[in-house]
Formats: C-alpha cells, structure tokens, sequence
C-alpha cells in the first residue's frame, strides 16, 4: 500500500514498517502459485491436459487445499491493512486524505482495467479499486466496530451463496460438461495472436465487470478484517501482541484446514449433495480460505520476531516493496511464456513443473527487486502510481530529497517504523 504522511507527502523510507514487506513478498509468491495454474492451461475439464503422475496429482491437491483463495484472502487482508495505515498518517486532515485516497482509487482502477485489457483476464486491481471505495464509510469507525462488519459481510455472503446453491440445478449434460465459452478461450489464448486475445478481452470486459459485484461483499469483508487489525494497532507492536498472534495463528489453523478439507473433498460432487448437506459446504467456502490466510499471516508475523527467521524471510522483503511491479511483471512473464503469441507453452506444462517455474520467477523477482531498490525509491509502477496520486513526479532514485529519506543501499528489516 502507498504511504502517506500527515504534510500530504509520501513517507519517507524510514517510516516503513519492514515487516509488512515480508508478508507483501510471501503474498506475492503464493499468488504466482495459485495463478500459475489459469496462466498455463484452460479450468473447463476435458480441456485441460490431464497430468496422471502421483507428485502432478499431489501438486493440484496441495495447492487447492493450501494456497488457493488463500493467498487473494491475504492479499485482501493487506490492502484493508494499508488504508488502516493511510488513515493514520493522514488523520490531520481527513478531507485532504480522502481526495488523496479516491486519486490513488482511480489511479489503480486505471492501471487495473489497462491490465485486464492488455494482459490477463484474471486481473484482482480493478475489483480492488472499486471495492476500495467501500472502505470510506468506516474510515472514522472503531476497531471492533470495522470487526463487527466484517462478521456480518461474512454472514451474509454464506447466507447469499447458500440460496444460490439449494435453488441451483444441474448443469445440462452433467458436471463434466465443457461451456462453449470456455472452449472459445481456450483456442484464443492457445492459438491467437497478441491482437486475437487483447479483442477478445474487450468483448469480454462487460461479463468480467460484472464479475466484480457478487464478489464484493467478501473483499470487503477481508478489507474490514485488514482495517480492524490495523486501527488495534496490532501492527505496530507484534511483540507486544504474540499471545494474540498465537491464538490467530492456532485457531485459523484448525479452522482453515478443517473448513478447506470439506471444501476439496465435497466441492467437486456439491450438486450431488442433499440440498442442506451442501449448506456445510458453502460455509467452510466463505470462511475457509480468510482464516488459513490470516493464519499464514499471523505464523510469519511470528517467525520475524526471532532474528534466525528474520534472516531467513528478509528476501522477501524487496519484491514486497515492489508487489505492485511484481504483480504485472508475473503476468508479463507467464502470458509470453504460455500463450499462443509467446512460446506457447499453454496446457504442455505438468502442475509440478508449473511449482517449479514459479520458485523460478519469483526467485528472479527477488534478485531483479534488491537490484533495482538498491538504485531507485521505488518500482516503475509504484512510482507512476504515486506520482499520479500526488499530482507530481516524485524522486526516482535514492538519495533525492523527500522529506528526509534515506539513501540507498539500507536493509530493509532494518529500518525503524512507525507508518506505512
């Protein structure tokens, strides 16, 4: 998340909270894994390649019960976090923190919608943005007031998706059977050129907006848990909270393994299920995925309290500082290596070849990110993004003034912080 400070500047450096880095690399990495899958092969079944080897088939399993919707859950999480932080830095003057936010809203709902259209269909920026909005109304409200209404968000997602699933009927021809639409985009990323696949985003963009509606009540409701922890003030003194963290980390874990293990083993026969046999299922859905994530989140959190393991995660802090840049380099990266205009590696990748090349980019990511933070303030996204959102071009490159920041070349899990 972009910091800012309470003379309407951006922070300076050393006003970063280093552990919030780490958690945004660890974050980054788990969406790589769990979006490998989409970049390198169709969802519909019959169309994708089907990989019978027993380290492919525990590779898809693992990945389904440990990481997938996890990470997005985390992702969703820090971003409700971030503005918690922004509202912080920026609580001298709400009216100019609020003109600055929706600048910052828009910016990324453009760099969102650029992304969808010229990358990947699967883009998160612009649901962010739009739902970002949403946060305004509990900006000024209390910690277990943003707690409650995250509750209740949750509530009602299961109670909505729990209708859908009890009045929903069959799909024609049976749950293997391949919607034509999927076909069509399977023979366009497989096949098409660059142009194929930007027009057919474009006759798509309507049904991906529409997309973004029913899944706003649940990344609001991640936003508000982000919003909650970071007006307790968890954040600020982990150390002083590990009691707390432990019995976050603890109970999400009982319950995000519980709740996933029903969701993989039920969720591929939910329509053969008895209409209230289903209603178990669409609950640990809803709830499953956030509270494994927090759980991540709480047990890194942990770990970076002990100087061993603060070692050990420091790398992740630098594309963390970058995970914007990160983000759309991914998809930069695996749409050229996947699709029909790049090396067309699209459905010829096994699962566990697809972890590997994960742990690949990601571990270029780490290097490229040191490297380039070692020279610059910030990644080429995030100095667009900020630069657009304070109506000025920021200096680029380490040691240009702003506001006292620090030169280059400082460790990152070294700098003292109090904003973000």
């Amino acid at each position: 998340m972009q910091e800012t400070s309470t003379t309407g500047n951006p922070s300076p450096a050393r006003e970063r909270i280093p552990a919030l880095d780490v958690l945004r690399g660890f974050a980054l990495f788990g969406i790589l894994l769990v979006n490998i899958e989409d970049f390198s092969g169709p969802s519909g079944f019959g169309l994708r390649t089907a990989w019978d080897d027993a380290p492919d088939r525990a590779a898809v399993w693992l990945l389904k019960f440990a990481a997938e919707a996890k990470f997005r859950a985390v992702f969703a999480f820090l971003f409700g976090l971030g503005f918690a932080l922004q509202l912080r830095r920026g609580a001298g003057d709400h009216r100019a923190f609020v003109a600055r936010y929706v600048r910052r809203l828009a910016v990324l709902l453009a760099i969102g919608v650029t992304h969808f259209l010229l990358l990947w269909e699967a883009d998160v920026l612009t649901s962010y943005a739009l739902v970002g909005f949403l946060l305004l109304p509990f900006a000024r409200s209390s910690a277990r007031q943003a707690l409650c209404a995250s509750g209740v968000l949750a509530a009602l997602a299961v109670m909505a998706l729990g209708v859908i699933v009890l009045l929903a009927t069959p799909r024609p021809g049976g749950p293997n059977a391949v919607p034509p639409e999927k076909v069509e985009t399977a023979n366009v990323y497989e096949h098409g050129s660059y142009s194929d696949v930007v027009s057919y985003r474009a006759r798509q963009a309507g049904s991906y907006f529409g997309r973004i509606v029913p899944t706003a009540p649940s990344t609001l409701m991640l936003f508000l848990l982000g919003l909650a922890v970071g007006k307790a003030g968890l954040v600020f003194d982990p150390a002083g909270h590990q009691a707390l963290l432990r019995r976050l980390f603890l109970g999400g874990l009982l319950l995000g393994v519980v709740a996933n293990g029903i969701v993989t083993v039920y969720s591929p026969r939910l329509m053969s299920l008895p209409k209230l046999g289903r209603l178990p299922v669409v609950a640990s859905y809803v709830v499953g995925s956030p509270v494994l994530g927090l759980a991540y989140l709480a047990g890194l959190t942990l770990l970076l309290l002990n100087p061993a393991w603060q070692a050990r995660l420091r790398p992740l802090a630098a594309p963390g500082r970058m995970a914007l840049t990160n983000y759309l380099l991914q998809s930069v990266i695996c749409t050229t290596l996947f699709y029909g205009y790049g090396l067309g590696w699209y459905n010829r990748i096994s699962p566990l070849a697809g972890v590997g090349l994960c742990l690949a980019i990601f571990m270029a990511q780490i290097v490229l990110s040191a490297w380039w933070l070692f020279r610059f303030r910030y990644g080429p996204a995030e100095w667009l993004w900020r630069s657009l959102t304070y109506l000025r071009p920021l200096p680029m490159r380490v040691g240009a003034d702003l506001g006292g920041t620090p030169r280059g070349g400082e460790d990152p899990l070294t700098r003292d912080g109090h904003g973000h």
